[in-house]
């Protein structure tokens, strides 16, 4: 099984809203109906992306939960997700990694 590079793989995709809010969830207020949501993260066929995402509706613009369906879609057509390399568990990685935790405390 090939090695990967998980660090790698984070650091190429800094630019994403769901990745900055899992390194920093204090630094990007988020709430879903008022209370705070956590970021979570669903991987399947090959990519990584956040079922918590942003809306546009009258009021602004807000966070939703969304079906693992739904979310995929979302996140596709507004690439808002990461190509992780087959065999690779990116969003356990993300989640209990210690190197992320180190940065979740600078």
């Amino acid at each position: 099984m090939p090695k990967h590079n998980y660090k790698s793989l984070l650091n190429a995709n800094l630019d994403k809203t769901f990745i900055k809010r899992t390194i920093n969830p204090k630094g990007l207020r988020h709430t879903v109906g008022g209370k705070p949501a956590s970021v979570v993260t669903e991987q399947r066929d090959g990519i990584l992306y956040p079922t918590l995402q942003k809306v546009k509706g009258s009021r602004g613009t807000r966070l939703k939960h969304f079906t693992s369906n739904q979310a995929m879609d979302r996140a596709v057509k507004n690439n808002n997700f990461v190509r992780v390399p087959k065999g690779m568990d990116f969003g356990r990685w993300l989640s209990q990694s210690s190197y992320v935790n180190k940065l979740r405390n600078k």
